[in-house]
């Protein structure tokens, strides 16, 4: 591609000379031809160009655009910009488009006018179509069919009107309702303006325009006659008026016309300044005034632009757009950067200025280019490879064969104090000054010359390059010399050099390295020996106040004279290698890296530390894509030169604006739902089951990064912010149910100086419980309770085992004492006195011949025996319970054992059983022999010791809580008597039948029964009453 642009560049050149050549030279003018292609690398073509171009950048459908034309164009109080075309509405916030049809609510086909009333709708209009957009829904109007475009005007408190078949209409609700206008000039309505701080209508009557209110109407004065345009900007009417080939723009302040721009054969001139910027278009070229300035600035070549004159309602801010029959152009800035073209500067690595102002790009295997500002020059490349070709001859045999002229420039190319400029190059460094070119290399073979750097104070050029530094003289005789340190930082490539205000040289790569040149002594700074904060520097710089620069991978290092260190300055900002540092100013340090450049405010960062910085880049006008490494360049005029694989860039510092201004950011969508641009505060209530949400965001304005980022917090489920990210979407996943509030911000491009805007949004999730993201957590407290529960439970049943172990051995412990208390109590019973005089008695009745009646006695003697022994003491049964009799039982047993004991004592007392008739004495069963020994004791003791007749009653019957009551009741001679008895008689057997019953009655209950056992005298000491209660716990 070059070789065949530098053709065309000389063919042009010598078709030039031809036209001047005499036709008698002709047969010469061949021999020149041919002589001058065979060297047409020597040959100097001139390419005519315009000056740099404002940056500009095209957006067309390759970039989203819903279709090329755009018709008319309005930038919204939020910052986007809607374009309307033939076949729909785009939206555009900075970065990418998003189209409305008829599939989106709109209709297909064409949009003419856009604008935006005071709640933030937007109104979109297109002829016989009226729609208001929310944000989220299109709401529409059926108009009536009409030949006009539909222009939309805002009447009196923001009403919508429109002019529709020669009338005025306005929107009412959801019908449109005609605009009372009485006294109206005759004629056709054709269009119509309210002018909201003058309270008045202008009306295009007949392309006559009148001022219009209460009923009254004037033409202007002068007498306006509309033919091209008719649009109210910034407050203002604006009036295109073409008439004998002569184009006039003006414009009405509710007072007068002001005719302030005027175009005829003549040329382009502007007659009064306006307070914002304007654009214009003449014979094809796109022609721009800056606001409150007579100055005509040629874009360059333009499609024609859109006829609706609306778009000139943006703010004085940088980007503007600009709607084209070639889709939508941003013009970046319209102040400060401008730059050259791939296809003008096609790959310069470098920049410098010579002694006349002019500049010279160094294009990597291009070549070199001279530009006086107004012309771009190839200068020829004949003088450099005859110098490389002279000087390989003087090289050894061989090495002459690697030795050759590479075109390979690199950077940081100077002009020397004297005013030669020195350019590195992959063979070494070349002199130019101005008239003779010079090579220099040192003796080392490797004679790369990487980057440059000066040494004033002794007049020497220093070359940084692979393995090794060198230095020149730069007066005659341009001694070299050559310079290596023993740090790792000469075992590679040397990537910056700088000198020192001290006059000490400095060297990057992998490491720092210094070098006095005086002590010719190197002293080394790595992050080994503490004094680099980082492992290694690619740029190295040395301010106006004389601090020296380090940039690294991200980070900005400065040099600390008290600590002889390097410390961290900057981080957080970069996202890659720092390509270059350069002060632009007295006040300002301009830092680049991959994407962007960073203008840091020096005076502020040198007082209190505080970073300021601005951020530049496509979104604000710096149109370089990755800048170049040492590729800044500051020219005489203080105008800085930026070199970039794109474009190469210039600005001038004084006329940018570093005044960081925070973006916006907006929620657009929940879950592919459009969100309304006035959400209120209710929430968004999402369906039921959905608990992942998908959000979409976007952030509007110009300090952007090179691409946006953003962060999020949900509020009360983690109010830290998240890191930020260059997605546009964000997911929330596996939400618990209620009402979540989601926090979105965008960063700017220095991401640490200036927030953005926070915007919200709510919305309320409801899921089954088993879906809910709190599900686990519940789960498993659950199953901690759970198995806390079942520990808990195992532990008091494995007590409760225990106590029933322990619990049994007691009752095993309490039913050998009781038994052993029944033993006592039947040996008590069975005492041998009670046997002997049973036996005697059945005795005497075999001696007087009453067989049958003894025999009956000893039947009983043995039952009772039997019974005594059977229901105590030979059962194996593990609960007393389970030894119960029925009362029947006790009762027979009592029975027998009276009569035996009428048997010894035949006529001293009489017995009477007697049972209540609702106890069912084979229902109830109860511990056996207890009520015995009372009986016994109430015989023995009370009965026998009386002389007359006794009576033993034993009475049974049953309380309502079912307990069984036994009374044994005797009227022998009562407790106190036979108290006395047994004092005047101690040799009678004490009845310990008694207190053993007692004792085992107490067992009893510790086993589970409830007895009671109460006795008390009769009347007049004349008996004792036993009571026994027995009942179950």
């Amino acid at each position: 591609m070059r070789k065949k642009n530098q053709n065309k560049g000389h063919i042009l050149g010598l078709n030039k000379k031809c036209v001047l050549l005499p036709n008698r030279d002709k047969e010469k003018m061949k021999f020149i031809i041919n002589l001058l292609c065979m060297f047409w690398l020597g040959l100097t073509w001139v390419e005519q160009c315009l000056a740099q171009d404002f940056p500009i950048v095209k957006y067309t459908t390759q970039e989203g655009l819903l279709q090329n034309q755009v018709l008319c164009l309005y930038k919204d109080s939020r910052g986007y910009v809607w374009c309307g075309t033939w076949f729909g509405l785009s939206k555009f916030n900075g970065e990418t488009f998003e189209n409305y049809t008829e599939k989106d609510g709109l209709w297909n086909g064409p949009v003419f006018d856009i604008d935006e009333d005071d709640k933030g709708y937007l109104w979109i209009s297109a002829g016989s179509h009226l729609a208001r957009f929310d944000g989220k829904t299109f709401k529409k109007w059926l108009l009536p069919p009409s030949a006009g475009l539909g222009t939309i005007i805002k009447g009196p408190k923001g009403a919508i009107q429109m002019v529709v078949n020669n009338q005025l209409i306005q929107v009412e609700g959801d019908t449109l309702l005609p605009v009372k206008l009485p006294n109206l000039p005759k004629g056709q309505l054709l269009g119509a303006l309210y002018h909201s701080k003058s309270q008045r209508y202008l009306l295009d009557v007949d392309n006559v325009v009148y001022q219009y209110s209460k009923g009254k109407s004037n033409p202007l004065i002068p007498r306006l006659e509309v033919s091209s345009g008719f649009e109210l900007l910034h407050n203002q009417a604006f009036f295109i008026n073409e008439s004998a080939g002569q184009q006039t723009h003006s414009y009405w302040d509710s007072q007068q016309i002001i005719p302030f721009l005027q175009i005829d054969s003549r040329g382009i001139n502007v007659q009064n300044t306006l307070q914002f910027p304007y654009f214009f278009t003449h014979h094809e070229i796109l022609y721009y005034i800056p606001a409150k300035s007579k100055q005509v600035l040629s874009i360059g070549k333009n499609p024609p632009l859109a006829h609706n004159l609306s778009f000139l309602n943006q703010n004085n801010t940088s980007p503007y757009y600009l709607p084209t029959e070639k889709g939508l152009w941003k013009l970046v800035s319209i102040n400060g950067f401008k730059s050259f073209t791939n296809q003008q500067v096609p790959n310069a690595w470098s920049v410098v200025e010579d002694g006349q102002k002019n500049m010279f790009f160094l294009n990597y295997e291009l070549g070199i280019q001279k530009y006086d500002g107004k012309t771009l020059v190839n200068l020829p490349s004949t003088p450099l490879v005859s110098l490389i070709e002279r000087h390989r001859k003087t090289l050894p045999k061989p090495y002459q064969y690697l030795f050759h002229f590479k075109n390979q420039w690199y950077y940081r190319a100077i002009r020397d104090s004297k005013g030669a400029l020195w350019l590195p190059e992959g063979s070494g460094v070349f002199r130019y000054d101005g008239t003779k070119w010079l090579f220099f290399r040192p003796s080392r073979l490797n004679s790369l010359a990487f980057c440059l750097s000066e040494d004033t104070k002794r007049g020497k050029i220093i070359a940084a390059s692979n393995q090794h530094v060198y230095t020149i003289e730069t007066t005659p005789p341009f001694r070299t010399d050559s310079l290596r340190g023993q740090s790792p930082l000469f075992d590679d490539l040397v990537m910056s050099s700088t000198v020192s205000n001290d006059g000490d040289y400095w060297f990057s790569g992998l490491g720092v390295e210094r070098y006095n040149p005086e002590k010719k002594q190197w002293k080394a700074y790595t992050k080994d020996n503490e004094k680099l904060p980082v492992k290694g520097g690619g740029v190295l710089y040395t301010d106006w106040q004389g601090t020296v620069w380090l940039g690294g991978r991200g980070k900005v290092c400065r040099y600390n004279p008290q600590t002889d260190a390097f410390e961290l300055a900057l981080e957080g900002y970069f996202s890659k290698l720092i390509q270059c540092i350069e002060q632009i100013d007295n006040d300002h340090l301009m830092i680049a890296d991959a994407y962007n450049l960073y203008v840091l405010d020096l005076k502020r960062f040198n007082q209190d530390g505080k970073a300021l910085i601005k951020c530049f880049n496509h979104h604000n006008g710096f149109m370089g894509l990755e800048p170049g490494q040492l590729g800044s360049y500051r020219d005489s005029e203080g105008r800085i030169w930026m070199t970039s694989s794109s474009v190469l860039s210039v600005f001038d510092p004084t006329k940018l604006d570093f005044t960081v201004k925070p973006l916006r950011t907006f929620i657009t969508h929940v879950n592919n739902e459009r969100v309304s641009f006035n959400q209120n505060n209710d929430p968004i209530k999402l369906a039921f089951g959905e608990n992942d949400v998908k959000v979409k965001v976007e952030s509007i304005g110009e300090d952007k990064p090179f691409r946006s980022r953003f962060s999020y917090r949900l509020l009360g489920e983690n109010d830290i912010w998240s890191p930020w990210t260059e997605n546009h979407e964000i997911n929330l996943t596996n939400l618990a149910n209620g009402t979540h509030t989601l926090q979105v911000r965008s960063c700017t491009g220095t991401l640490e100086s200036t927030q953005s805007s926070i915007s919200s949004v709510q919305f309320t999730t409801l899921v089954y419980f088993w879906k809910s993201p709190n599900f686990y957590w519940y789960a498993s407290l659950a199953g901690l309770c759970l198995t806390a529960l079942l520990g808990v439970l195992w532990w008091k049943d494995t007590r409760k085992s225990n106590q029933l172990f322990i619990k049994q051995k007691q009752m095993e412990e309490r039913e050998r004492q009781m038994r052993l208390l029944q033993a006592q109590t039947i040996q008590s019973q069975m005492n041998p006195h009670f046997t002997s005089n049973t036996l005697a008695a059945i005795q005497k009745l075999i001696l007087s011949h009453d067989a049958e009646k003894a025999s009956d006695n000893l039947i009983k003697m043995g039952r009772l025996t039997r019974a005594y022994l059977e229901d105590s003491l030979f059962k194996d049964e593990t609960t007393p319970f389970a030894k119960e009799i029925s009362l029947s039982r006790e009762i027979e047993l009592l029975k027998m054992y009276v009569e035996l004991m009428q048997l010894q004592y035949e006529g001293r007392f009489e017995t009477r059983f007697e049972i209540e008739g609702s106890v069912n004495t084979d229902n109830y069963r109860l511990p056996p022999f207890l009520i015995q020994p009372y009986v016994e004791n109430a015989i023995v003791h009370g009965l026998l010791n009386s002389s007359k007749l006794g009576m033993l009653k034993v009475n049974f019957f049953t309380l309502p809580d079912e307990t069984i009551v036994c009374k044994v009741e005797d009227n022998g001679i009562g407790r106190q008597a036979a108290a006395e008895l047994q004092k005047i008689k101690p040799q009678q057997k004490n009845s310990v039948s008694t207190t053993l019953t007692m004792q085992r009655a107490h067992l009893l209950n510790l086993l589970g029964y409830q007895i009671e056992i109460h006795t008390e005298d009769a009347v007049k000491n004349s008996g004792t009453i036993v009571t026994i209660r027995i009942n179950h716990v």
